[in-house]
């Protein structure tokens, strides 16, 4: 009976220290999104859209594209860093 008690206070341990972790990531994930709204009526307040034409000179060739297609790159890339 000992070892089943044991085994069931180890489970709630670990239980316990996974609820734990996902606060502290819920915590993390709520001020990354304020700080993200925060951020985008920053951008609004300066007019700036995800809809907004960019022009880009690509290798000497001309294109327009909206903003809200360059964001699709990857968050590390030069494209997300710069736009």
């Amino acid at each position: 009976m000992a070892s089943l008690s044991v085994l069931c206070d180890a489970a709630k341990e670990k239980l316990s220290a996974e609820q734990k972790l996902l606060v502290e990531r819920e915590t993390a994930l709520e001020a990354d999104c304020e700080k993200l709204q925060a951020e985008k009526e920053a951008m609004m307040k300066a007019g700036i859209t995800e809809s907004d034409l960019l022009i880009i000179n690509v290798g000497g060739q001309i294109f327009a594209v909206k903003r809200s297609t360059l964001l699709l790159a990857p968050e590390d890339s030069l494209l997300s860093l710069m736009f």
